[in-house]
């Protein structure tokens, strides 16, 4: 397939996002990620806004966030102070701020555990709120009964992202896009699955925001076009929970997974994205019926 700008321009953007989440709390400069995506300060901004529309700053700065409330859900005891330090704030006033304008209460008044855009000033609206935040209970799963840690070698994948994936017709046209770049491709493979990659955290993530990209392994022949980039994966070890049923049951083993498991267990999130390895065909189900894997990549928790 056509090696275009386009595709070059895709996977520049994905360097980038890939350094933002390797290092959320460092001083993720447009220049140095512009450097990391090997483009301009000014070509990498206008970009960046135009494929994930949102800008850098924004994007940036969410992250951080995001970080922080994974370390607050993850570390119940640790200090407000402590918190900010680590996620990259040099003040508890600014991340204090910035928590507040982000989820319409300061970081004191949450309780670690309950789904953020659950809350009454969640700024998510009613539609996303019915859709998804009411699956998870306010209080954090007890441990899942079937955790597995299991290595995962090196994969490569290409990689179609999906704008409101939690839309169901947004992701639908996606499985029907990738299947038929990869048949195209001569990569289509009945024993292959498809997965799904997120980099944001379900609980505190409002659904238009997160990033969601559907996989499919390919072979090392193979390059990206206009639609599709191509991301290599290293070997990573992650927490692995089998789920089948409805929206229901996957928020349910998500929840057990991240807020009931993680937790205790000696670990914390690597700096990877959270996948979903698809067992099934979702689509003659019209997406309600789901058949797969939670992998959550994992790194030892320091001490």
């Amino acid at each position: 397939m056509r090696h275009s700008v386009r595709a070059k321009n895709l996977a520049a953007i994905e360097r980038a996002i890939a350094a933002i989440h390797a290092a959320p709390a460092a001083n993720n400069s447009i220049v140095y990620l512009a450097e990391k995506a090997g483009l301009s300060p000014r070509r990498f901004h206008s970009l960046f806004g135009k494929m994930l529309g949102e800008t850098v700053g924004s994007y940036v700065r969410r992250t951080r966030l995001e970080y922080a409330v994974s370390l607050m859900r993850l570390h119940p005891p640790l200090p407000l102070t402590d918190i900010a330090l680590r996620a990259g704030y040099s003040e508890l006033s600014d991340f204090s701020r910035r928590f507040q304008k982000h989820f319409g209460r300061p970081p004191s008044q949450w309780d670690r555990a309950e789904p953020l855009n659950s809350g009454k000033n969640c700024q998510a609206s009613e539609r996303e709120h019915k859709y998804l935040w009411h699956e998870f209970p306010p209080r954090p799963q007890k441990k899942h009964a079937h955790v597995n840690i299991t290595t995962f070698q090196p994969m490569r994948l290409a990689v179609l992202n999906i704008p409101s994936a939690h839309k169901k017709d947004n992701l639908k046209s996606g499985f029907d896009s990738l299947e038929k770049w990869v048949t195209a491709a001569d990569q289509f493979d009945s024993e292959k699955s498809f997965l799904g990659l997120g980099y944001h955290d379900l609980f505190s993530t409002k659904p238009d925001l997160i990033d969601f990209g559907l996989a499919y392994p390919v072979s090392e022949s193979t390059r990206g076009d206009d639609t599709v980039f191509i991301r290599i994966i290293s070997r990573f070890m992650a927490a692995v929970i089998h789920t089948e049923g409805g929206l229901v049951e996957f928020a349910s083993d998500w929840d057990s997974l991240i807020r009931g498991w993680l937790p205790d267990s000696g670990y914390r999130r690597a700096h990877l994205p959270t996948m979903e390895i698809y067992y099934n065909d979702p689509r003659p189900s019209d997406m309600s019926h789901w058949d797969m894997d939670c992998v959550l990549p994992l790194t030892p928790l320091e001490l």
